[in-house]
């Protein structure tokens, strides 16, 4: 069976690819910058979301639980749709790649902000709609434009090597931690908050730094043009 015979060697090709893609991410403060905030946010929004089920736990009942999350999911999925058709080109094209990286990790941390000053549910809901109103929206296209101005052989490796690598040790460090803070301290779980600030502020860091790269190398791209 040729297709079977076929499958190895893809398999290599796309592990060749993405060690490819980690030496062309180490060797670019551009990539690795790319890299960071993709990192970054998975530790972020895991930490938020521990917050959130662990203060869903308070909930009773299941017919309650099921009607405030699909509460919660109906406002996500308003405000996502709303960033998307309305928010998400206005805000590239009048404030740039920049502010349109910088929307949510603010988002994040206002949320944190408001949780950690009042620990209750419905400002821990507020923890989670940050989160998946503007990732899959206004941050997930952002961050893939920063590809734009790369050679096809980045958009490949590099990015195959982020999206796979990367986005998978982020969210497996944030579990780690969430759990470790659990197991290990007696301090109540707003106080994660603090970690989600120091997180947020090097993230605000390297998202600055690639949206004005971005905008450098596009600049340099159009003079070439």
């Amino acid at each position: 069976d040729t297709s079977n015979a076929d499958r190895p060697k893809a398999a290599s090709e796309k592990e060749n690819a993405v060690f490819e893609g980690a030496r062309l991410v180490v060797a670019s403060k551009y990539l690795l910058a790319i890299a960071m905030i993709t990192f970054l946010y998975e530790i972020n929004s895991q930490i938020l979301d521990y917050q959130y089920s662990s203060a869903a736990e308070a909930l009773q009942g299941a017919e309650g639980t099921q009607a405030f999350f699909g509460r919660v999911g109906t406002i996500v999925g308003v405000v996502s749709v709303v960033t998307q058709l309305f928010l998400v080109s206005f805000i590239i094209r009048r404030f740039g790649i920049t502010t349109a990286l910088l929307v949510l990790p603010a988002a994040m941390g206002i949320a944190s902000g408001i949780y950690f000053v009042t620990p209750m549910l419905m400002t821990a809901a507020l923890l989670t709609i940050s989160d998946n109103s503007f990732n899959y929206s206004i941050n997930q296209t952002a961050r893939e434009m920063l590809y734009v101005p790369t050679s096809d052989d980045v958009k490949y490796k590099a990015r195959a090597f982020i999206n796979m690598l990367v986005q998978r040790v982020g969210k497996g460090a944030a579990i780690l931690m969430a759990l470790g803070f659990g197991a290990m301290s007696n301090l109540p779980i707003r106080y994660l908050s603090i970690l989600a600030f120091v997180v947020i502020a090097v993230w605000v860091g390297f998202g600055w730094y690639a949206g004005r790269r971005y905008e450098a190398l596009t600049a340099d791209e159009t003079r070439a043009a």
